[in-house]
């Protein structure tokens, strides 16, 4: 989360002497980190005050005048369109250099001395929006910043005449700390770090006036564990209108467009405590009660957004006597919201439970500011001085005047976290000798409360930090970054460094990812999360998936328990581009267990496609495949036909088991399954379970010496039936004899020649002896016994 905050309204809070700069480098260090710093002045440069002396119809152009300006020393004309000039006011003139958005719209651009329709304009008359004021100084079409009343000195800058020498910072504040996602909070931040005493002494409830009849209102609390705190205030006589202009300045510095002084007050609190507030029209509210309570199914509000949206059971919403008037935490509605005509107003100021504003929120799509500050989790304890504010305010700027007493309606009472602190243990593990003197005045002047007993103090935390201090390392931690990392002495390490602890199954993963993109495959990651046509498409049964109870979309329903469908959706959508290709995703899969956590088990799959209609990706897969085994190490795979099914092509693909147990499969995928994805061409693909690869992997390297004697190398080719498998043939000949050593296929061929239903295999046998240098009878020998358990076992007719 990153706020925005102004330095001049900073020092409201705090007593700040150092430069921006300085402040900025000195809080990151510690705190918050400062990501940019914005000069507030500095798209002002070159535009000055000026006083319009006369007013003269320009010749050329009906909607143009030509205007006399007193620029401090100097007069010059200029060409404007302005329809609210007048003699003797003041305006804002863009000199020769400076840069300004036309209209107010697009980027920044230069102004330069020309001629405008034939007559000289030196410089320009600039309207609010055209130098980003227009938030401050609001104004019709065609009008021009009208500055008379600021009496500011003629040629004086325009950001010194509006004091503008103000500075913004960029704050990243971590998701941990709400608390300082707004002024006071960054206050006792720079409090802390800078040792500068805080000067707030925070805000005083208005009080009723005496005698005055005070306005009914009851709240109920109908769910205590999303809502432990509401309170409420009415006031009454309240005049909606613009707010004054500091209080347009501050809203403007943080980003934020002011409304009404109703709504901005709102704003304001949120920005100044970090606690949301909400208005209602109190003459809105049915039975003048609020009701905190769980929606009904399919009960409707329109919100001040202007949407109606339907509600889902056991979303938070607030209620009157009728009907919901403003989702908790998230946004209110229209029809109970403050309008010009309201006059008696209830100032809402509670606390939510995150996650349920969260789950709301985004089941709604429906997201803002509060419910980027509810979702974080806030103290129960900030409301009270929320509301106080709000009053104080309301009565400042609205002139309303408190109607009730102030309701406070909690769950339970609330009880401040302790823990205990060893500065001992602190020390030991900060890494440095820090006095306990300074460990306590940095606890204390982040607003914890100290007491010290010996070697064990105990700590208790502030209710703004309630949900980030967890223990005594929580504390160590802020004892350690208030002194300052950059004050930690750096030391070299002594002493042999530690070996790294590698996990068995992470090391054999990392090897395949990078053995399959050597091999020219390209790495998938798709998501864990499928829609239900996806697993349908996928011949997946969703019943027997997991189910998440909450999904950010349709898209991301189930937990896949396969990877096929996420490849071949990846597939799909690039295969216009990739006419051919090899990829891999090696990811978990889910499945459920009974009784137990989901089993998340890691699969390895391939794809491999061409612009050929010859089965070679099969081939190629098939060599995939073997070379993993054998660079895995692992021994005794058999690859066995398959019998196919939805998935798997019936004919074109197989099995691989190892010591009886299946590993994969590997194969060209079913056409009719491929067609679910709109793939037309072939696609070959290899599934493998990869924690049994990995446990099955070995490191264990096996050596055989070249051989002493020289080897003898035959080839022979022969026709056999067109289902005759390889893998067969070579089972039938590796036993022929000892001296067959290596079995190699060179080449598969088919002709209308070889008759029908034959193809033609050729192979190259390798012979050899560990004793002799054979002889070519001995060799002959065996290819006549080769020869006979071709003819015997696949009728194969040797081919001369």
């Amino acid at each position: 989360m990153n706020l925005l905050v102004s330095y001049k309204w900073l020092k409201d809070y705090v007593k700040l002497k150092q430069t921006p700069q300085e402040f900025a480098a000195r809080l990151s260090l510690s705190g918050p980190s400062v990501e940019r710093i914005y000069p507030q002045g500095a798209a002002l440069e070159k535009i000055v005050i000026g006083m319009v002396k006369k007013v003269k119809p320009h010749p050329n152009a009906d909607k143009l005048r030509i205007v006399e300006a007193d620029l401090g020393g100097m007069v010059r004309e200029i060409v404007c369109g302005g329809s609210n000039l007048a003699e003797g006011q003041l305006v804002a003139v863009a000199l020769p250099g400076a840069k300004v958005k036309w209209h107010g719209e697009g980027e920044p651009v230069e102004i330069k001395e020309t001629k405008l329709r034939g007559a000289d304009s030196y410089g320009m008359i600039c309207a609010a929006n055209e130098v980003g004021l227009f938030e401050l100084y609001p104004h019709a079409e065609r009008e021009v910043m009208d500055l008379t009343p600021t009496n500011a000195k003629i040629g004086t800058p325009l950001a010194e005449a509006l004091k503008m020498d103000d500075v913004v910072f960029d704050v990243e504040v971590t998701s941990n700390r709400p608390d300082a996602y707004c002024l006071t909070g960054m206050a006792r931040e720079a409090s802390a770090i800078l040792r500068a005493p805080m000067t707030w002494k925070g805000p005083k409830m208005p009080k009723a006036k005496a005698g005055a009849k005070l306005l009914p209102l009851s709240v109920e609390l109908k769910s205590k564990k999303l809502c432990p705190r509401y309170q409420a205030i009415v006031m009454r006589h309240a005049k909606v209108g613009p707010s004054p202009a500091w209080m347009k300045e501050r809203l403007a510095s943080a980003g934020v467009r002011s409304i009404n002084n109703l709504v901005d007050i709102t704003n304001y609190v949120r920005l100044e405590l970090g606690q949301p507030m909400h208005v209602f029209d109190y003459d809105k509210l049915s039975g003048k009660k609020i009701v905190v309570r769980e929606a009904a199914a399919g009960e409707k509000m329109k919100a001040l957004d202007g949407n109606a949206y339907e509600l889902k059971a056991g979303q938070l919403v607030i209620a009157d006597a009728e009907r919901p008037v403003a989702v908790a935490g998230v946004m209110g509605g229209e029809e109970s919201g403050a309008t010009e005509k309201t006059t008696n107003i209830v100032f809402e100021s509670a606390c939510f439970d995150a996650v349920s504003v969260r789950r709301t929120a985004r089941d709604l799509n429906l997201h803002s500011d509060s419910s980027k500050l509810y979702e974080k989790g806030l103290s129960t304890e900030t409301t009270k001085i929320a509301l106080e504010r709000a009053a104080e305010l309301a009565a400042e700027l609205c002139g309303a005047e408190v109607a009730s007493k102030a309701i406070d309606a909690r769950a339970a009472k609330y009880a401040p976290l302790v823990f205990p602190f060893r500065p001992s243990r602190a020390a030991k593990l900060i890494g440095v000798d820090i006095p306990a003197k300074e460990m306590r005045g940095i606890l204390v002047a982040l607003g914890f409360k100290v007491s010290a007993n010996g070697a064990k103090w105990r700590v208790q935390v502030p209710s703004w930090r309630d949900h980030d201090i967890e223990g005594e390392r929580d504390l160590v931690e802020e004892v350690a970054r208030v002194h300052g990392y950059g004050n930690l002495p750096s030391v070299i390490p002594e002493g042999r460094l530690p070996l790294a602890v590698s996990d068995k199954a992470l090391v054999w993963e990392d090897r395949a990812k990078r053995l399959l993109k050597a091999w020219g495959h390209v790495e998938l990651m798709t998501y864990s999360f499928i829609s239900k046509d996806l697993a349908a498409k996928s011949d997946c049964g969703v019943q027997d998936m997991l189910r998440v109870n909450n999904p950010l979309s349709e898209e991301f329903e189930f937990m896949r328990d396969r990877l096929t469908g996420s490849m071949l959706k990846v597939i799909a959508e690039n295969q216009e581009e990739a006419v051919e290709g090899r990829c891999f995703e090696l990811s978990n899969v889910y499945v459920p267990r009974k009784g137990d956590l989901p089993l998340e088990a890691p699969r390895l799959l391939i794809a491999s496609w061409s612009r050929h209609e010859d089965g070679r990706d099969t081939f190629a897969v098939k060599g995939v495949v073997e070379a993993l085994l054998e660079e895995f190490g692992v021994r005794g795979a058999k690859i066995v036909r398959g019998e196919g099914n939805a998935v798997w092509h019936p004919g074109r693909s197989a099995t691989i088991e190892v010591g009886g147990a299946m590993l994969g499969g590997f194969g060209e995928f079913h056409p009719d399954f491929l067609k679910r994805f709109g793939i037309e061409r072939r696609v070959a693909g290899v599934s493998l379970d990869f924690a049994m690869l990995a446990s099955l992997a070995s490191e264990a390297k096996f050596y055989s010496p070249i051989p002493e004697f020289p080897r003898v190398k035959r080839d022979l080719a022969f026709v056999v039936e067109r289902h005759a498998e390889h893998a067969a043939i070579v089972e039938k000949l590796r036993n022929a004899d000892p001296m067959l050593k290596k079995i190699e296929l060179f080449d598969v061929y088919e002709v209308k020649t070889l008759g029908r239903d034959k193809k033609s295999l050729a192979y190259h046998l390798e012979f050899g002896a560990d004793d002799r240098t054979l002889k070519a009878e001995e060799v002959d020998r065996v290819m006549d016994v080769v020869r006979a358990r071709l003819k015997e076992g696949f009728e194969a007719e040797i081919r001369s």
